[in-house]
């Protein structure tokens, strides 16, 4: 597609983490700044539990992912938020990327890689707080879809995308709002149904 104007990335699951945190550069490295890219996070947990050092050891050493991390991007650590942070770095510095992540609070199958299996309140409090943190540093380009209650995992590719919804929002019509810039494209964070 070498006359693209406008590229979405997207990916659930471990396809969201590379959607979310390295495809949006190889769009930039092949089209430069002239698309207009959107990323979509279907659930990938980008995000890393500090109080389980083994399980991000291992995943450092067989994703091989700090590697990537732009040299400038200094709080960029594969032993820490470094998922979060390379997000936070490209909309630092990419001016027009919009960034949007779905995800469940009560996500079993992240709740299990995350070694959080046993606490969803603690799972909750991880994904709301550092997605949180992005959103509040880009409003207008990073927002999220947080659903409450439900144990689900992904929903790109399911029926989920158009029955879920948050606070009254489909999901789907989410995303549309999402694609095109609408300005009803709004972070929702349903309250914990925990």
């Amino acid at each position: 597609f070498p006359k693209a104007k406008k590229i979405t990335v997207a990916g659930s699951s471990a396809g969201g983490v590379g959607a979310a945190g390295f495809a949006p550069f190889i769009v930039r490295m092949l089209y430069g700044n002239k698309v207009k890219l959107t990323v979509l996070n279907d659930a990938g947990p980008i995000t890393a539990n500090l109080q389980a050092p083994a399980e991000i050891a291992t995943r450092a050493a067989d994703w091989d992912f700090g590697k990537f991390y732009p040299a400038s991007c200094t709080v960029c650590d594969d032993m820490g938020q470094g998922g979060t942070a390379i997000i936070d770095w490209r909309l630092d510095n990419d001016s027009t990327v919009r960034e949007a992540f779905y995800e469940t609070d009560g996500d079993i199958t992240n709740r299990f890689f995350l070694d959080l299996l046993f606490d969803p309140l603690g799972f909750r409090n991880l994904i709301v707080t550092e997605h949180g943190l992005l959103n509040a540093a880009h409003p207008k380009r990073y927002k999220r879809f947080i659903v409450s209650g439900d144990t689900s995992h992904t929903a790109l590719q399911s029926p989920l995308f158009y029955s879920q919804d948050a606070n009254g929002v489909l999901l789907n019509e989410w995303v549309e709002d999402f694609l095109k810039g609408k300005k009803a494209w709004v972070d929702i964070v349903e309250d914990p149904a925990l």
